[in-house]
């Protein structure tokens, strides 16, 4: 088992190459190792490029790690400067995404990563979830705007809506955003909450309505009861190859509860091809007259502008805090 105790005591059995990337450790192995046994003495032998962590450990130095892989993403974003979160206190609101490590879901779309992880939940990883968004809170005493859904549907994770309730207790807490596929009634859910604090984004699932007539009336209908309850509400719909023609017809309904639909660009496998690069010329041209209000969903979404290195508001205004507590 990976033990860090027992890495740090140089008890490892095992020799270890670390990096801050998948291309550095892949980097480091190739170097070294090749098509032959991997050896400690080979990186003992190559002091220009590596250093020993800890005994049986090694990585790059960092004026190798800067020579070998200043291209990647990760080395552009940290040459830009950087200030510290937890000693400002400007008013300024900070935006925390941190979505929350159960998997569960009463849906199964055949487009969703989950169908990976088998939809299943960790004990442990919400424990450390929930400990690291309290700590965030006690510990930033600026505005926090909170976007922390789950990776699957939160409305069936009963321990995620008491965080949820915890949070709000803390008067700098704003707003917290959550994603739903709105196929619960959400009234019983939000009895007792201040609804100007709530935000919510329902996800358009047509496949997954049992009947499609009923499933699209009760999505409209808790969208309709949403916004009329003060909660901010938008919607999104995922633009597989197969749905791509009836989003026209999904976002004239929902406008017309004064409700935005935005189009989100599929990623990932579907019947054997990898998108969004397997969209053809005419599906990217429909996808972009989709969004023509959210021009910029569409030029991160389709990879036709690529952020890294680039000033923004992540690390500034925006932050991702993972389940473990990393931000």
């Amino acid at each position: 088992s990976f033990s860090i105790k027992r890495i740090k005591n140089g008890l490892s059995q095992e020799l270890i190459f670390c990096g801050k990337s998948i291309e550095e450790v892949q980097c480091g192995l190739d170097l070294v190792v090749g098509r032959k046994p991997l050896k400690t003495k080979k990186y003992r032998q190559r002091e220009d490029l590596f250093f020993e962590v800890y005994k049986g450990v090694f990585s790059f130095k960092e004026e190798a790690r800067e020579s070998f892989f200043r291209e990647l993403p990760q080395m552009k974003n940290e040459v830009i400067p950087h200030v510290n979160l937890f000693e400002i206190n400007d008013g300024v609101p900070v935006c925390l995404v941190s979505p929350c490590p159960n998997r569960s879901c009463n849906y199964r779309c055949h487009y969703c990563f989950n169908h990976d992880h088998g939809f299943q939940n960790s004990k442990t990883e919400f424990l450390d979830w929930k400990s690291a968004l309290i700590t965030a809170v006690k510990k930033i005493k600026r505005p926090i705007l909170f976007n922390i859904g789950t990776m699957g549907e939160p409305l069936v994770n009963g321990e995620w809506w008491e965080v949820i309730k915890s949070l709000l207790k803390y008067s700098h807490v704003q707003k917290i955003a959550f994603v739903s596929n709105l196929s619960l009634d959400l009234k019983p859910y939000i009895e007792g909450l201040d609804r100007s604090r709530l935000g919510v984004t329902g996800t358009l699932h047509p496949s997954q309505f049992e009947d499609a007539e009923y499933g699209l009336n009760f999505f409209l209908t808790q969208v309709e009861y949403l916004i009329n309850e003060g909660v901010d509400v938008a919607c999104n719909y995922v633009l597989t190859p197969e749905q791509l023609s009836d989003f026209p017809k999904y976002q004239k309904l929902l406008a017309g509860l004064g409700c935005n639909l935005t189009a989100n660009i599929f990623r990932g496998n579907w019947r054997g091809k990898q998108y969004p690069q397997s969209y053809s010329g005419e599906e990217l041209s429909i996808i972009k007259k989709y969004s023509t209000d959210v021009p910029f969903l569409w030029e991160y979404q389709s990879h036709k502008k690529v952020p890294y290195g680039e000033r923004c508001t992540s690390g500034r205004y925006v932050f991702n805090i993972d389940w473990d507590g990393n931000v």
